[in-house]
């Protein structure tokens, strides 16, 4: 069965970081490889019930130019072709956005960098997709479920620096439906594409 998805392939196992079993709830949308969108969906319902997954295409993407445009007298650039101006290209056609929104603290918890939920996923991601899609990804929860930044020494208060670190409402129930967008990352296959976390 998990060859018709691809999966039975001498190898397959190792890379994927994850046992296979694992996709065989999935069979029916890996079987249609177009279906990408309805396919990381049935991936985050798999790991979260509770967790709303929302797919968004063509993401832009800022990709470096490795010569950019300059002037020049001995090759002169004509404006008849379109060249890019700048340092950066921007790409519409290689990116998704995977937004995820839940209600549930522990759910919340799993999907940070570092939680259980959000390291399945990124195995289970590679496997879906391979080399011919990249994901952005980001969590988008009620201000209440995050903790206040404090210092602490307890982990379950405990706070990711420029993720989850938000400060205590003066008012907190003014703020109560207050909503928070947490970069979560990316994957890529193409080393080197996304800067790191500060430099978004």
């Amino acid at each position: 069965m998990l060859g018709l998805a691809g999966l039975g392939i001498p190898g397959c196992a190792a890379v994927a970081a994850s046992p296979l079993s694992r996709f065989l709830a999935l069979l029916p949308v890996m079987m249609l490889p177009g279906r990408s969108g309805e396919g990381m969906e049935a991936l985050v319902a798999l790991l979260a019930p509770g967790t709303r997954a929302t797919v968004y295409h063509h993401d832009p993407c800022r990709i470096p130019l490795s010569q950019p445009l300059t002037m020049s007298v001995r090759q002169p650039v004509s404006l008849q072709h379109r060249p890019v101006m700048g340092t950066h290209a921007t790409d519409v056609n290689g990116q998704v956005l995977l937004q995820l929104a839940t209600e549930k603290p522990d759910e919340v918890r799993g999907w940070l960098p570092g939680g259980e939920l959000f390291s399945d996923l990124m195995a289970l991601l590679h496997v879906w997709l391979g080399s011919h899609l990249d994901v952005r990804l980001q969590l988008c929860v009620a201000r209440h479920l995050l903790p206040d930044a404090q210092l602490c020494c307890q982990q379950e208060h405990a706070v990711q620096l420029g993720r989850t670190a938000v400060l205590r409402p003066l008012d907190a129930q003014k703020q109560a439906d207050d909503r928070v967008t947490i970069y979560l990352g990316a994957l890529s296959a193409r080393p080197g594409k996304y800067p790191p976390q500060g430099e978004r």
